[in-house]
């Protein structure tokens, strides 16, 4: 789980740098604290399905959730 929470953050990194938006400016979008912003970029943070879902559609990218298949369960 955790190195999920890190791509997740690094894709988030990722999409905010190319689309030349600052911390600062999602965050306000977002109606969140650029320390918390700060926190999920790193992977640090664990931010719900709902703000997941907020940041795509700010950042204009798909979140794709798929079930895990039943061997990768019991990993």
């Amino acid at each position: 789980m955790r190195a999920t929470v890190d791509i997740v953050g690094l894709a988030i990194r990722q999409a905010r740098i190319d689309r030349g938006v600052t911390q600062a400016q999602l965050a306000k979008d977002l109606g969140v604290s650029r320390q918390w912003l700060i926190e999920i970029e790193r992977g640090t943070g664990n931010p719900s399905y709902e703000t997941l879902f907020r940041v795509a559609e700010k950042m204009g990218f798909k979140i794709n959730i798929t079930p895990r298949d039943q061997g990768e369960a019991n990993d």
